[in-house]
């Protein structure tokens, strides 16, 4: 299925997390221009290798904190003057934890959720504030945000059995939002030409312990972890016209995982 991705133009938050780069490294290949946000020092290298392997595509790289409002000005700067004022897409792929991540609720503090929301939450709100016009101007774009399993069923506890760690109510709040702010959005900026959906990545392995690799696999029923190649075509999907007739839903890439 040819998607006709190539020449248009994508903003991505969390591009240098574990889907986000895949994600990028993707949509090079089919001949994508993008603007990569990230934290993280490995953005910077991941933009300059991606420059170097699709040299049709202009392919652009900031290291700056989409939790801040001022990011999302830039970004909005940027794709005005790089790529004419329009965006075919954005993509927001941060799945930030947070110090948090491994607290009980009894131990959060106001602090860490203010920490956590802004990067998972008010970081859609500020792009789609700021991008709102160049999205509009490709009369057709497409906004993917990143929900969880953990916004459709709770945490199951048998998967964290004999491990360090944990899913905390923090980050599982934060997806919550995601999920119900993706149908408001697609909702409002229908009138726009501007698609708005989700996807709901889960149990993508990353170096996971052999226990909690294995307390996974028994508990799905697909009988193991995702890898972060089987998420992005799903991404690539709602990014392409092929999806023109979705906008609010959401796509679960999960192994059957809510299926149970």
């Amino acid at each position: 299925m040819e998607l006709n991705l190539g020449g248009r133009n994508f903003v991505i938050t969390g591009s240098a997390g574990l889907i986000g780069a895949e994600l990028c490294r993707q949509l090079g290949e089919h001949g994508a221009n993008l603007l990569m946000l990230d934290t993280a020092p490995r953005n910077a290298e991941l933009g300059a290798e991606l420059a170097a392997r699709f040299p049709q595509s202009r392919i652009l790289h900031s290291n700056l904190d989409v939790g801040r409002e001022d990011t999302a000005i830039a970004a909005a700067e940027t794709v005005e003057r790089e790529f004419g004022g329009v965006a075919h897409g954005l993509v927001n792929a941060v799945q930030y934890k947070s110090q948090s991540f491994f607290h009980d609720i009894k131990d959060t503090s106001a602090v860490e959720l203010q920490d956590i929301f802004a990067a998972n939450v008010f970081s859609i709100f500020w792009m789609m504030k700021h991008l709102a016009a160049s999205l509009r101007r490709a009369e057709g774009a497409s906004v993917v945000n990143f929900s969880s399993t953990y916004a459709v069923v709770s945490p199951n506890p048998v998967l964290y059995v004999g491990t360090d760690f944990g899913c905390p109510p923090t980050y599982v709040a934060t997806k919550g939002a995601v999920h119900s702010l993706t149908k408001y959005l697609a909702c409002y900026f229908a009138k726009d030409k501007i698609r708005v959906n989700s996807v709901t990545p889960h149990g993508v392995y990353n170096n996971h312990k052999e226990i909690f690799v294995r307390n996974f696999s028994q508990l799905s029923p697909l009988g193991r972890m995702s890898e972060r190649q089987e998420v992005a075509p799903a991404i690539l999907l709602l990014l392409s016209e092929k999806s023109s007739y979705m906008t609010g839903s959401n796509i679960k890439i999960d192994g059957g995982w809510t299926a149970w």
